[in-house]
């Protein structure tokens, strides 16, 4: 996925609590699934871009001293932004629905009523700043976004719902991270 000029943003939603005690004290993103937590995995394809990160307002110190050169709960308004869900697993296929993005406009990905990416025109923004202070109910967030963006229904994607998601998709993800270092 190309992400020249965009902006990306890694982000927790209000699903979070379904991840009790594993997230109490970090971000869903910040969860290890197959040798690297969800963030690191997701910087893997994303990390050249301009990087933030949106977490619960008690967790900003911790994740300001976990990711020190990062953006804490602050979005880089001068380009487009691709939000992504910090309890999405990147895989290929998950990248070839974001590949599809034309930039253009606005895009809406979801599954099942979990978002689990949107590609943001710059101009169009300000439709995120409600949800910038604490992590944003997915209805909501489809409900807002839904009518500037081209929305889709992406029918393969792995998602962190609970925590027993971790061991179902540990061996998906281990294999993808072994062909990687073999790389």
């Amino acid at each position: 996925y190309d992400t020249d000029m965009i902006h990306i943003c890694i982000f927790e939603d209000d699903a979070y609590p379904n991840l009790y005690p594993l997230i109490y004290s970090k971000p869903a993103y910040d969860l290890l699934v197959g040798t690297n937590t969800i963030y690191n995995n997701t910087i893997r394809y994303f990390g050249h871009g301009n990087l933030s990160l949106l977490c619960r307002p008690n967790l900003k110190n911790h994740v300001k001293r976990s990711h020190p050169k990062i953006v804490i709960n602050a979005l880089n308004k001068g380009s487009d932004c691709l939000f992504i869900n910090g309890r999405v697993l990147i895989t290929q296929h998950f990248l070839e629905e974001l590949s599809r993005i034309d930039k253009s406009s606005s895009h809406l990905f979801t599954q099942q009523g979990t978002v689990l990416a949107a590609f943001i025109k710059r101009d169009k923004l300000s439709y995120i700043d409600p949800f910038l202070s604490e992590p944003p109910s997915n209805a909501a967030l489809i409900a807002q976004l839904r009518p500037i963006c081209v929305s889709r229904e992406v029918e393969v994607a792995y998602v962190i719902n609970y925590s027993w998601d971790i061991l179902k998709y540990n061996e998906l993800i281990l294999k993808k991270d072994f062909i990687h270092l073999m790389m």
